[in-house]
């Protein structure tokens, strides 16, 4: 069961060895937004700092390659703190190509708390933004980050915004996508489920520079909706390319969760986003006509959520 493994992988992270070890640092435990979500030691974007800095992020590099359309490439992140949002803007200005796109999916705020730092301009007739002006690690590094285009994509729901944030000279295009119909703890409504998929896919088009370039996505805490996301990104592409056949027995959506738990703990808490999961694609799969499926017909859905969950802990971000 994947919760059964979740568990074993975060009680070996308790003994400080092993492939499931993380950072405790007390720096680094300053930098993460939740105190029992941390990336994998052995798995985590390093920040490119002078020697003898920290260069702890809580953001993982997430590869899926099990399928037919190729390796494809994400990063996993918490939503930036007050403070640190510069070391987000570091990340993203090292790990991604011309053009950066940034699946956002959380609000700043629900239900009174706080679950997000406003790390982005929020009109264009707003001045730029000088990313890490105070000269946080004294090597220089400092960025421009300028709107230019903020629209509202009517399919999606969402709020699109162009960046261009600039260093030396050198310019990098980000786009930004920001969905507010997905609470914490939750899934999205009938409607607001349409809309996400028109996000995924918008968010695809803008990444211009192909699967090896890392989209990437985060929520609050960055492993539920984050999680979540990235799986139905990446199997929706899968039943498209005809990869995953109307007659497989095997669970694509274990296999794919078990993948992203090896290199981010928590990706898909709740049974909730497992419902979620597999009701998108059994949909998919009848939209595609490719006939009986393990998701659309044979076991019921809540015989292969019950399968791949066990007893879900039913904790979310």
């Amino acid at each position: 069961m994947l919760d059964s493994l979740q568990k074993e992988r975060f009680e070996d992270s308790k003994k400080g060895t092993g492939p499931w070890n993380v950072i405790r640092t007390s720096e680094a435990i300053s930098r993460n937004r939740y105190s029992n979500i941390y990336p994998w030691a052995e798995n985590r974007i390093r920040l490119d700092v002078p020697d003898g800095k920290c260069d702890y992020i809580n953001a993982s590099p997430i590869i899926l390659d099990h399928g037919q359309q190729g390796r494809k490439r994400y990063i996993a992140t918490q939503g930036p703190k007050k403070g640190q949002y510069n070391h987000f803007w570091r990340m993203v200005w090292q790990e991604t190509g011309s053009v950066a796109v940034i699946s956002m999916l959380t609000r700043t705020l629900e239900q009174g708390q706080k679950k997000c730092y406003q790390y982005f301009p929020l009109k264009v007739e707003d001045s730029p933004w000088i990313i890490n002006g105070n000269e946080e690690y004294g090597d220089g590094f400092h960025a421009i980050l300028t709107l230019l285009e903020k629209t509202k994509n009517v399919a999606s729901g969402c709020t699109l915004r162009k960046m261009s944030m600039v260093i030396d000279g050198q310019e990098k295009i980000i786009w930004h996508l920001l969905f507010k119909g997905w609470p914490d703890f939750g899934v999205p409504t009938a409607e607001q489920k349409t809309a996400l998929l028109e996000m995924i896919k918008l968010a695809a088009s803008k990444n211009t520079d192909g699967p090896e370039n890392p989209l990437i996505v985060h929520c609050s805490a960055g492993v539920g909706r984050s999680g979540t996301y990235i799986t139905l990104d990446y199997l929706l592409k899968e039943i498209e390319s005809g990869s995953i056949k109307a007659d497989e027995a095997e669970d694509p959506v274990y296999e794919t969760v078990n993948t992203l738990r090896e290199q981010r703990m928590y990706m898909v808490q709740s049974e909730p986003q497992y419902h979620f999961i597999y009701d998108v694609l059994k949909e998919k799969f009848v939209d595609v006509r490719r006939g009986a499926s393990p998701l659309a017909e044979g076991k019921s859905l809540e015989a292969m959520v019950n399968e791949a969950t066990g007893n879900a802990n039913g904790d979310a971000s």
